[in-house]
Protein backbone atom coordinates (compact mmCIF):
# COMPACT_ATOMS: atom_id res chain seq x y z
CA UNK A 1 0.00 0.00 0.00
CA UNK A 2 1.65 3.39 -0.63
CA UNK A 3 2.51 6.10 2.04
CA UNK A 4 0.20 8.26 2.81
CA UNK A 5 1.59 12.18 3.30
CA UNK A 6 1.94 13.63 6.76
CA UNK A 7 -0.85 16.57 6.01
CA UNK A 8 -3.30 13.86 4.73
CA UNK A 9 -2.90 11.50 7.91
CA UNK A 10 -4.60 14.42 10.18
CA UNK A 11 -7.99 13.41 8.01
CA UNK A 12 -8.05 9.93 6.96
CA UNK A 13 -7.39 9.10 10.58
CA UNK A 14 -10.91 9.54 11.58
CA UNK A 15 -12.10 7.29 8.29
CA UNK A 16 -9.45 4.83 8.71
CA UNK A 17 -11.30 3.93 12.43
CA UNK A 18 -14.73 4.01 11.35
CA UNK A 19 -13.62 1.76 8.81
CA UNK A 20 -12.08 -0.66 11.06
CA UNK A 21 -15.19 0.07 13.73
CA UNK A 22 -17.77 -1.61 10.67
CA UNK A 23 -15.11 -4.27 9.81
CA UNK A 24 -15.60 -5.67 13.52
CA UNK A 25 -19.22 -5.87 13.62
CA UNK A 26 -21.21 -8.63 14.27
CA UNK A 27 -21.93 -10.87 11.05
CA UNK A 28 -25.19 -10.71 9.56
CA UNK A 29 -27.09 -13.44 7.86
CA UNK A 30 -27.76 -12.94 4.27
CA UNK A 31 -30.71 -13.88 1.99
CA UNK A 32 -29.24 -13.01 -1.21
CA UNK A 33 -26.21 -14.77 -3.43
CA UNK A 34 -24.19 -12.00 -3.03
CA UNK A 35 -22.13 -11.06 -6.32
CA UNK A 36 -18.55 -11.35 -7.16
CA UNK A 37 -16.15 -8.40 -6.08
CA UNK A 38 -14.17 -6.55 -8.52
CA UNK A 39 -11.05 -8.41 -10.15
CA UNK A 40 -12.25 -11.43 -11.51
CA UNK A 41 -10.25 -14.63 -10.83
CA UNK A 42 -6.43 -14.26 -9.52
CA UNK A 43 -6.66 -14.23 -5.84
CA UNK A 44 -9.17 -13.31 -3.19
CA UNK A 45 -9.18 -9.68 -1.33
CA UNK A 46 -7.66 -9.72 1.93
CA UNK A 47 -10.18 -10.96 4.66
CA UNK A 48 -10.09 -7.65 6.57
CA UNK A 49 -10.09 -5.09 3.52
CA UNK A 50 -13.20 -3.23 1.76
CA UNK A 51 -16.24 -5.88 1.29
CA UNK A 52 -16.95 -6.52 -2.56
CA UNK A 53 -18.88 -4.23 -4.53
CA UNK A 54 -21.86 -4.18 -6.74
CA UNK A 55 -22.47 -7.18 -9.05
CA UNK A 56 -21.99 -6.21 -12.78
CA UNK A 57 -25.14 -6.81 -15.19
CA UNK A 58 -25.39 -10.46 -16.10
CA UNK A 59 -24.73 -11.12 -19.63
CA UNK A 60 -27.87 -12.12 -21.23
CA UNK A 61 -27.65 -16.33 -21.96
CA UNK A 62 -25.53 -16.52 -19.26
CA UNK A 63 -25.56 -18.84 -16.37
CA UNK A 64 -28.35 -18.29 -13.57
CA UNK A 65 -27.19 -16.57 -10.70
CA UNK A 66 -28.21 -13.54 -9.37
CA UNK A 67 -28.36 -10.92 -6.61
CA UNK A 68 -31.55 -12.63 -5.25
CA UNK A 69 -30.99 -16.15 -4.23
CA UNK A 70 -33.54 -18.29 -6.29
CA UNK A 71 -36.09 -20.40 -5.41
CA UNK A 72 -34.67 -24.30 -6.74
CA UNK A 73 -37.04 -27.09 -6.84
CA UNK A 74 -36.32 -30.59 -8.29
CA UNK A 75 -32.13 -30.97 -7.73
CA UNK A 76 -30.91 -33.88 -6.27
CA UNK A 77 -27.61 -34.96 -5.25
CA UNK A 78 -26.29 -37.68 -7.48
CA UNK A 79 -23.39 -40.20 -6.97
CA UNK A 80 -21.38 -39.13 -9.93
CA UNK A 81 -21.26 -35.91 -9.07
CA UNK A 82 -18.89 -35.70 -6.14
CA UNK A 83 -17.65 -32.44 -4.50
CA UNK A 84 -14.66 -30.33 -5.36
CA UNK A 85 -12.26 -27.99 -2.28
CA UNK A 86 -10.75 -25.47 -2.34
CA UNK A 87 -7.93 -24.20 -0.40
CA UNK A 88 -8.31 -21.66 2.24
CA UNK A 89 -9.74 -18.11 1.13
CA UNK A 90 -9.11 -19.24 -2.50
CA UNK A 91 -11.11 -20.00 -5.83
CA UNK A 92 -9.10 -21.83 -7.97
CA UNK A 93 -9.51 -25.44 -9.09
CA UNK A 94 -6.70 -27.44 -7.42
CA UNK A 95 -5.15 -30.23 -10.29
CA UNK A 96 -6.82 -33.20 -8.22
CA UNK A 97 -10.06 -31.04 -7.98
CA UNK A 98 -9.34 -30.38 -12.31
CA UNK A 99 -9.58 -34.64 -12.57
CA UNK A 100 -12.74 -34.88 -10.54
CA UNK A 101 -14.15 -32.23 -12.95
CA UNK A 102 -12.93 -33.91 -16.28
CA UNK A 103 -14.90 -37.27 -14.96
CA UNK A 104 -18.40 -34.87 -14.48
CA UNK A 105 -17.64 -33.07 -17.80
CA UNK A 106 -17.79 -36.90 -19.18
CA UNK A 107 -20.67 -37.52 -16.94
CA UNK A 108 -22.91 -34.52 -18.53
CA UNK A 109 -21.40 -35.02 -21.85
CA UNK A 110 -23.52 -38.65 -21.60
CA UNK A 111 -26.17 -37.30 -19.91
CA UNK A 112 -27.26 -34.38 -21.81
CA UNK A 113 -30.78 -34.42 -19.56
CA UNK A 114 -29.68 -33.42 -16.29
CA UNK A 115 -29.35 -29.68 -15.78
CA UNK A 116 -27.21 -28.76 -12.56
CA UNK A 117 -26.89 -26.85 -9.47
CA UNK A 118 -23.60 -25.55 -8.34
CA UNK A 119 -23.44 -24.82 -4.81
CA UNK A 120 -20.67 -22.88 -3.37
CA UNK A 121 -19.74 -23.12 0.65
CA UNK A 122 -17.03 -21.75 2.85
CA UNK A 123 -15.77 -22.18 5.87
CA UNK A 124 -16.94 -20.24 8.89
CA UNK A 125 -14.01 -18.05 8.93
CA UNK A 126 -14.32 -14.23 7.66
CA UNK A 127 -17.76 -12.41 7.81
CA UNK A 128 -21.00 -13.80 6.19
CA UNK A 129 -21.26 -10.96 3.32
CA UNK A 130 -17.77 -11.98 2.59
CA UNK A 131 -18.39 -16.09 2.50
CA UNK A 132 -21.20 -15.40 0.36
CA UNK A 133 -18.95 -13.64 -2.26
CA UNK A 134 -16.43 -15.65 -2.06
CA UNK A 135 -18.67 -18.97 -2.60
CA UNK A 136 -19.71 -17.30 -5.52
CA UNK A 137 -16.46 -17.30 -7.09
CA UNK A 138 -15.73 -21.08 -6.58
CA UNK A 139 -19.42 -21.51 -7.74
CA UNK A 140 -18.16 -19.78 -10.81
CA UNK A 141 -14.68 -20.61 -11.14
CA UNK A 142 -16.51 -24.53 -11.51
CA UNK A 143 -18.83 -23.65 -13.37
CA UNK A 144 -16.28 -22.03 -16.09
CA UNK A 145 -14.36 -25.20 -16.05
CA UNK A 146 -16.77 -27.05 -17.14
CA UNK A 147 -18.02 -25.19 -19.68
CA UNK A 148 -14.22 -24.85 -21.14
CA UNK A 149 -14.38 -28.72 -21.00
CA UNK A 150 -17.41 -28.74 -23.44
CA UNK A 151 -20.58 -28.54 -21.43
CA UNK A 152 -23.14 -25.92 -22.57
CA UNK A 153 -23.52 -22.60 -20.51
CA UNK A 154 -27.11 -22.40 -20.32
CA UNK A 155 -27.46 -26.45 -18.11
CA UNK A 156 -26.04 -24.59 -15.02
CA UNK A 157 -27.21 -22.58 -11.95
CA UNK A 158 -25.41 -21.17 -9.31
CA UNK A 159 -25.79 -19.91 -5.49
CA UNK A 160 -23.36 -19.39 -2.60
CA UNK A 161 -24.54 -20.25 0.81
CA UNK A 162 -21.55 -19.34 2.19
CA UNK A 163 -20.84 -20.95 5.64
CA UNK A 164 -24.52 -21.29 5.87
CA UNK A 165 -24.87 -25.04 5.03
CA UNK A 166 -21.19 -26.79 6.86
CA UNK A 167 -20.68 -30.29 6.53
CA UNK A 168 -18.90 -30.06 9.39
CA UNK A 169 -19.43 -28.54 12.53
CA UNK A 170 -16.07 -28.61 14.38
CA UNK A 171 -13.89 -25.69 14.89
CA UNK A 172 -10.79 -27.62 13.17
CA UNK A 173 -8.95 -26.92 10.01
CA UNK A 174 -9.87 -30.67 9.22
CA UNK A 175 -13.45 -29.68 9.15
CA UNK A 176 -13.12 -26.10 8.22
CA UNK A 177 -11.31 -28.12 4.68
CA UNK A 178 -14.20 -30.24 4.69
CA UNK A 179 -16.63 -27.20 4.64
CA UNK A 180 -14.68 -25.20 1.73
CA UNK A 181 -16.18 -26.86 -1.21
CA UNK A 182 -18.71 -26.86 -4.35
CA UNK A 183 -21.38 -28.95 -4.27
CA UNK A 184 -23.47 -30.28 -6.93
CA UNK A 185 -27.40 -31.09 -7.62
CA UNK A 186 -28.99 -32.64 -10.28
CA UNK A 187 -32.19 -31.88 -12.24
CA UNK A 188 -33.88 -34.35 -14.69
CA UNK A 189 -35.35 -32.12 -17.71
CA UNK A 190 -37.54 -35.46 -19.07
CA UNK A 191 -35.65 -36.74 -21.58
CA UNK A 192 -33.83 -40.08 -21.02
CA UNK A 193 -33.42 -42.02 -17.75
CA UNK A 194 -33.56 -40.29 -14.23
CA UNK A 195 -30.07 -39.84 -12.20
CA UNK A 196 -29.72 -42.46 -9.45
CA UNK A 197 -30.00 -40.10 -6.53
CA UNK A 198 -28.04 -40.26 -3.66
CA UNK A 199 -28.41 -40.76 0.48
CA UNK A 200 -28.35 -37.12 1.68
CA UNK A 201 -24.76 -36.25 3.26
CA UNK A 202 -24.41 -37.02 6.96
CA UNK A 203 -24.56 -33.65 8.80
CA UNK A 204 -22.36 -33.46 12.19
CA UNK A 205 -23.08 -31.73 15.08
CA UNK A 206 -22.23 -31.22 18.65
CA UNK A 207 -25.43 -31.16 21.55
CA UNK A 208 -24.02 -27.59 22.14
CA UNK A 209 -24.70 -26.55 18.49
CA UNK A 210 -28.28 -28.20 17.95
CA UNK A 211 -29.53 -26.13 21.38
CA UNK A 212 -27.87 -23.00 20.09
CA UNK A 213 -29.63 -23.31 16.86
CA UNK A 214 -32.49 -24.15 18.19
CA UNK A 215 -32.52 -27.88 18.08
CA UNK A 216 -31.15 -28.22 14.49
CA UNK A 217 -27.97 -28.17 13.07
CA UNK A 218 -27.31 -24.68 10.58
CA UNK A 219 -28.40 -25.08 7.15
CA UNK A 220 -30.53 -28.29 8.05
CA UNK A 221 -33.85 -29.43 6.42
CA UNK A 222 -35.26 -32.79 6.28
CA UNK A 223 -34.79 -34.68 3.46
CA UNK A 224 -36.44 -37.90 1.94
CA UNK A 225 -34.06 -40.96 2.30
CA UNK A 226 -34.05 -42.40 -1.50
CA UNK A 227 -36.71 -45.61 -1.98
CA UNK A 228 -36.93 -48.66 -4.17
CA UNK A 229 -39.35 -47.30 -7.14
CA UNK A 230 -40.09 -51.12 -8.24
CA UNK A 231 -41.38 -51.35 -4.94
CA UNK A 232 -42.65 -48.08 -4.34
CA UNK A 233 -45.01 -49.31 -7.84
CA UNK A 234 -46.26 -52.14 -5.63
CA UNK A 235 -47.12 -50.19 -3.27
CA UNK A 236 -49.35 -47.81 -5.57
CA UNK A 237 -50.95 -50.86 -7.12
CA UNK A 238 -51.82 -52.39 -3.51
CA UNK A 239 -53.09 -48.83 -2.53
CA UNK A 240 -55.23 -48.72 -5.92
CA UNK A 241 -53.72 -45.52 -6.47
CA UNK A 242 -54.42 -46.09 -10.10
CA UNK A 243 -58.39 -46.00 -9.84
CA UNK A 244 -58.32 -42.73 -9.46
CA UNK A 245 -55.01 -41.61 -10.76
CA UNK A 246 -53.58 -42.18 -14.63
CA UNK A 247 -50.16 -42.65 -15.38
CA UNK A 248 -49.23 -43.08 -18.67
CA UNK A 249 -47.28 -46.30 -20.26
CA UNK A 250 -48.10 -48.01 -16.93
CA UNK A 251 -50.77 -51.30 -17.09
CA UNK A 252 -52.32 -52.09 -13.48
CA UNK A 253 -54.85 -54.19 -13.05
CA UNK A 254 -58.58 -53.41 -12.98
CA UNK A 255 -59.91 -50.89 -9.98
CA UNK A 256 -62.78 -52.48 -7.94
CA UNK A 257 -64.38 -48.95 -7.71
CA UNK A 258 -63.08 -45.52 -8.57
CA UNK A 259 -62.84 -42.55 -6.03
CA UNK A 260 -63.44 -40.08 -8.19
CA UNK A 261 -61.13 -37.91 -11.17
CA UNK A 262 -56.85 -36.86 -9.63
CA UNK A 263 -54.43 -35.34 -11.28
CA UNK A 264 -52.91 -37.26 -13.83
CA UNK A 265 -49.17 -38.53 -12.65
CA UNK A 266 -47.46 -39.14 -15.73
CA UNK A 267 -44.27 -36.67 -16.03
CA UNK A 268 -44.81 -36.06 -11.72
CA UNK A 269 -41.75 -36.65 -11.13
CA UNK A 270 -40.62 -33.45 -12.82
CA UNK A 271 -42.86 -31.27 -11.28
CA UNK A 272 -42.27 -31.51 -7.09
CA UNK A 273 -39.56 -32.72 -4.57
CA UNK A 274 -40.25 -35.86 -2.95
CA UNK A 275 -40.60 -34.35 0.58
CA UNK A 276 -44.24 -32.87 -0.95
CA UNK A 277 -44.87 -35.74 -2.08
CA UNK A 278 -44.80 -37.75 1.15
CA UNK A 279 -46.34 -35.03 3.24
CA UNK A 280 -49.08 -34.60 0.25
CA UNK A 281 -49.72 -38.74 1.29
CA UNK A 282 -49.41 -38.38 4.64
CA UNK A 283 -51.03 -35.01 5.51
CA UNK A 284 -53.10 -34.23 2.64
CA UNK A 285 -54.84 -31.39 3.72
CA UNK A 286 -51.02 -29.37 4.36
CA UNK A 287 -51.48 -27.73 0.81
CA UNK A 288 -55.24 -27.85 -0.58
CA UNK A 289 -55.31 -27.48 -4.68
CA UNK A 290 -58.10 -25.73 -5.68
CA UNK A 291 -60.09 -27.11 -8.46
CA UNK A 292 -63.61 -28.93 -9.62
CA UNK A 293 -63.21 -32.95 -8.20
CA UNK A 294 -60.28 -32.21 -6.02
CA UNK A 295 -62.29 -31.05 -2.66
CA UNK A 296 -65.38 -31.69 -0.52
CA UNK A 297 -68.02 -30.07 0.28
CA UNK A 298 -66.36 -29.44 3.32
CA UNK A 299 -63.27 -27.39 1.46
CA UNK A 300 -60.79 -30.27 2.48
CA UNK A 301 -58.92 -32.56 0.19
CA UNK A 302 -60.73 -35.87 -1.30
CA UNK A 303 -57.86 -37.43 -1.09
CA UNK A 304 -57.74 -39.79 1.78
CA UNK A 305 -54.63 -39.71 4.61
CA UNK A 306 -52.63 -42.80 4.54
CA UNK A 307 -50.59 -41.77 7.88
CA UNK A 308 -52.12 -44.29 9.68
CA UNK A 309 -52.20 -47.59 7.26
CA UNK A 310 -48.81 -47.05 5.67
CA UNK A 311 -45.43 -48.28 6.93
CA UNK A 312 -41.81 -45.91 6.63
CA UNK A 313 -40.81 -48.11 4.10
CA UNK A 314 -43.38 -48.20 2.26
CA UNK A 315 -43.79 -44.25 2.53
CA UNK A 316 -40.41 -43.86 1.14
CA UNK A 317 -40.63 -46.81 -1.71
CA UNK A 318 -44.03 -44.74 -2.86
CA UNK A 319 -42.25 -41.51 -2.97
CA UNK A 320 -39.32 -42.95 -5.09
CA UNK A 321 -41.89 -44.44 -7.56
CA UNK A 322 -43.87 -40.69 -8.07
CA UNK A 323 -40.22 -39.17 -8.63
CA UNK A 324 -39.41 -42.05 -11.07
CA UNK A 325 -42.94 -40.33 -13.27
CA UNK A 326 -40.78 -38.13 -15.48
CA UNK A 327 -41.50 -39.49 -18.81
CA UNK A 328 -44.14 -39.08 -21.49
CA UNK A 329 -45.24 -35.48 -20.44
CA UNK A 330 -48.47 -34.43 -18.61
CA UNK A 331 -51.70 -32.74 -18.55
CA UNK A 332 -51.04 -31.25 -15.71
CA UNK A 333 -50.56 -27.12 -15.13
CA UNK A 334 -49.98 -26.83 -11.45
CA UNK A 335 -52.24 -29.35 -10.18
CA UNK A 336 -51.27 -31.29 -7.05
CA UNK A 337 -51.48 -34.96 -6.10
CA UNK A 338 -54.37 -34.22 -4.26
Amino acid sequence: MKTQRPYLAVFLAPALLLALALAGCAKQSSTTVSAPPPGGPGGAPPRAASQPGPAPAQAPGGPRGAMARPVLTGYEAVPDLADIHFDFDKYEIRPDDAKILDGHAAWLASHSEQLVLIEGHCDERGTNEYNLALGERRARATLNYLVSRGVKQTRFTFVSYGEERPLCTEHSEECWAKNRRAHFLAKHTGHGEPAKTAAPAPIRATMKELHVNGGVPRGWKFLMPPGDAAEGRKVFVALECFACHEVKGESFPEAKASRGPGPELTGMGLHHPAEYFAESIVNPNRVIVQGAGYTGADGLSKMPSYADTMTLKQLIDLVAYLRSLTGGGSRMTGDHMK
